[in-house]
């Protein structure tokens, strides 16, 4: 025990002092979080030291038994304690490289950065891991291995059958077979069995509810038919109307979703248990969200609000703007008995910093101490096996935070135990929010295989690496890797989502369940030059445009709907499939309710808005050499400490109205797409037709002035509902700043943008 605690300890202090990012504005960083929590890192630094010393004498008694089986069975009698120290120390070696490969197979983003970015012998090694034996090579060959070495030297081999009989015994021999068999099978896991009601279509013209005598179930016919004899008024309902209503409020709400999931990847390839979902659910094919980055976006679909309404339009909202009521489906369901619950990872640290109505909130923190947390343990790769289970997840939940180590097997089991936690009898309302799809699209296996080629060998093998200085511009086969990988992290979540659906059959709960299918966001992926990312701008609909889909049971006819639906629509829906009062008049949604197309029915067109959220940097990808924004400083000088509540970072008071101000917004019908960008000269618009010109390639102002007029009518309607802004010769700016000087107006709706811009 004390030499695999000597070696692991020595392993990971060498790990923590490989080499950090450099520059002055890291050191200006790393100075001042030292001055400032230097003992809680300490303190952190002492924690990853235990840490070592319990893998390390966990590995040291493995390491003992394995020898003494070895020295039993080839008979040997005692030997000096130098020779049986050496030999434990070898085999602590061999054990804890081991269990390093078997996890590096698994999930090969993890280790990326400290092997396979390093090149040499480090590449090389992650390479034939990961590519070449894979989770199931690594486990037969350590297993392999394992039986030579206790079969001893050569001469002794035909003896060997005998003596692990006599030595080890049959258990000993058995639990061997039992290692390799469960290695082996966890590599390959079962695809889920998704079991689903088979509905009989709607006759044509019919509302799938509206169904003929003959295609009702026999809970349907006995309450028609009552209904039928007592030929009640609308307010004398009987007690079977009140049990059906009863039956309506008590449904569960289960909300699955993605981070950066894009609509477009909404199909049998990258999704196909959830495109088999679909077809017995109502599919929104133009679903819209209000801001392409997380929070905003997850505040709008939860409150049913637009972001200058409910107040959260960064990233980093300060305290004041995330501590008031917002009157959430969650709180709403919590009041009506619901128990409400959130299951996520790295991307859901939102839901730790702000009150949605949550009873049950399992998500990471998020501030400065934890970022510093989180670079400290992603450099500790060789307790990376050990901390990376789900014992060392709960015990250092840190984990949690670190992107590469996003696992959506992981958060399918929290699912589980959460719903199991929970009394049966009390209905829920849970979110799931997956991270896999996000950047550094760290994908696990069998997934990270499932497009990618093995072939490539440029630097995004295995993920995206977000603090890589990379290259100015991306090979072809640069960019065609990081959409495979992107698509195989999405196919390793559309698996998650199945298997919490399987559990929720199990469990007797999928009959009485609400699915929603939905991402906070898409995802940029290099589409005509415009980078990787979400947020930065609204050219295409990449970025925008998401899959939301609605399951529910009691319907259960699949169809799809091509009229816009947007974020704000989800919470009102939610409300009338339960029977849930919904906000009063004084602070109503902005969205409405999208029952009416679940049951066959039409919805009203409306107009989808979205803006940009803020830069964090003064150089943009396409906007800043085009002067299509309003540049103000990089994310570290808009943004400071709130040293008072938990050390987050959050968006400097007196930049607020400059970053809101500087937004790029767009409203859409179900054909044409305006977007506004205010800069230093004026307003810019364009106008896409995006019937004929789906990818937003060119401006068409000048061929449809009164659509672009229309639509500019409504937009800067829609800007003005925030009262922190007014217009001012076409440009919103805020209303404390109308004494500054008035800008140039070099563009208005109508006027075709000539910019140069490459789209």
């Amino acid at each position: 025990m004390t030499t695999g605690a000597a070696y692991v300890s020595v392993l990971a202090i060498w790990a923590g002092q490989a080499e950090e990012e450099s520059g002055p504005r890291v050191h200006e960083l790393r100075t001042f979080i030292m001055g400032h929590f230097g003992p809680d890192l300490y303190r952190f630094a002492v924690a990853i030291l235990a840490a070592s010393v319990v893998m390390g004498a966990l590995l040291g008694l493995v390491a003992r038994f394995l020898v003494a089986c070895r020295d039993r069975m080839a008979r040997r009698r005692e030997r000096g304690s130098y020779g049986l120290a050496l030999e434990s120390f070898c085999v602590v070696v061999a054990l804890h490289a081991t269990w390093v490969a078997w996890t590096m197979s698994r999930r090969p983003a993890l280790y990326s950065k400290w092997f396979y970015m390093k090149g040499g012998l480090r590449r090389l090694g992650q390479i034939v891991v990961c590519d070449v034996l894979g989770p199931t090579g690594v486990a037969l060959l350590a297993c392999a291995v394992l039986l030579v070495y206790l079969a001893g030297p050569r001469a002794q081999w035909p003896w060997w059958p005998g003596r692990l009989r006599r030595s080890v015994g049959v258990g000993g021999a058995a639990a061997i077979a039992v290692l390799a068999g469960f290695l082996f099978g966890v590599t390959r896991p079962q695809p889920p069995q998704l079991a689903f009601p088979a509905p009989k279509p709607p006759t044509p013209g019919q509302a799938p509810m509206n169904r003929s005598q003959n295609e009702k179930s026999m809970a349907d016919e006995a309450y028609e038919g009552r209904k039928a004899r007592m030929n009640r008024s609308q307010n004398e309902k009987s007690m079977a109307d009140e049990a059906y209503e009863g039956r309506k409020a008590r449904m569960n709400i289960l909300l699955l979703a993605a981070d950066s999931l894009r609509a477009d990847r909404f199909n049998a390839r990258t999704m196909p248990y959830m495109t088999q979902l679909a077809e017995h659910a109502t599919v929104f094919e133009k679903a819209y969200v209000s801001v392409p980055r997380t929070f905003p976006s997850w505040t709008s679909w939860l409150t049913g609000r637009q972001p200058h309404h409910h107040g959260i339009v960064t990233m980093f909202p300060r305290w004041e703007d995330r501590t008031k009521d917002f009157d959430a489906a969650p709180s709403r369901f919590r009041r009506a008995g619901y128990r409400t619950m959130v299951v996520t990872d790295f991307v859901g640290d939102i839901f730790s910093r702000i009150d949605l109505g949550f009873s049950g909130v399992d998500a990471p923190a998020f501030d400065l101490v934890e970022v510093m947390r989180e670079n400290l343990i992603q450099r500790e790769t060789p307790l990376l096996p050990m901390l990376h289970t789900r014992v060392g997840r709960r015990v250092l939940p840190l984990m949690r935070e670190v992107s590469a180590a996003a696992d959506p097997d992981f958060l399918v089991e929290d699912t589980l135990d959460a719903l199991d936690r929970g009394p049966r009898d009390q209905p829920f309302f849970m979110t799931v929010f997956f991270g896999t799809s996000h950047f550094p699209y760290p994908v696990p296996a069998p997934f990270h295989r499932r497009f990618t080629s093995p072939d490539y060998r440029g630097p995004y093998k295995y993920s995206w690496p977000v603090d890589l200085d990379v290259p100015s511009k991306e090979t072809d086969e640069d960019i065609a890797h990081v959409r495979n990988l992107y698509d195989s992290a999405v196919a390793s979540v559309d698996h998650a989502f199945a298997r919490i659906l399987e559990g929720l059959r199990a469990r007797h709960l999928a009959e009485r369940t609400i699915v929603v299918i939905l991402g906070d966001h898409g995802e940029e992926l290099f589409e005509f030059g415009r980078n990787l990312g979400h947020g930065d701008h609204l050219f295409g609909d990449e970025q925008t445009h998401v899959p939301l889909v609605i399951y529910d049971p009691r319907i259960g006819t699949g169809h799809r709907v091509s009229r816009i639906a947007r974020a704000v629509d989800l919470a009102p829906t939610l409300y009338e499939l339960t029977n849930l009062a919904q906000p009063p008049a004084s602070e109503p949604m902005d969205g409405r309710s999208l029952v009416p197309a679940l049951t066959g029915g039409d919805l009203a067109p409306v107009l989808a808005y979205s803006e940009t959220e803020i830069w964090f940097s003064e150089e943009t990808g396409l906007l800043s050499p085009n002067g299509l924004r309003i540049p103000y400083p990089d994310i570290e000088n808009v943004t400071e400490v709130d040293k008072d509540h938990h050390s987050e970072m959050v968006m400097r008071k007196e930049m607020m109205p400059t970053i809101i101000a500087s937004k790029h917004r767009m409203a859409r019908d179900e054909r044409f797409k305006l977007v506004y960008m205010p800069t230093r000269k004026g307003a810019k618009y364009m106008l896409f037709d995006t019937r004929a010109d789906p990818n937003e390639l060119r401006d068409v102002s000048a061929e449809y002035p009164e659509e672009a007029a229309r639509l500019g009518a409504e937009l800067r309607a829609y800007i003005l509902r925030d009262p922190s802004l007014t217009m001012r010769n076409g440009v919103a700016v805020p209303r404390d700043a109308l004494s500054t000087a008035r800008p140039e107006v070099s563009g208005s709706p109508g006027q075709t943008l000539n910019a140069g811009v490459s789209l």
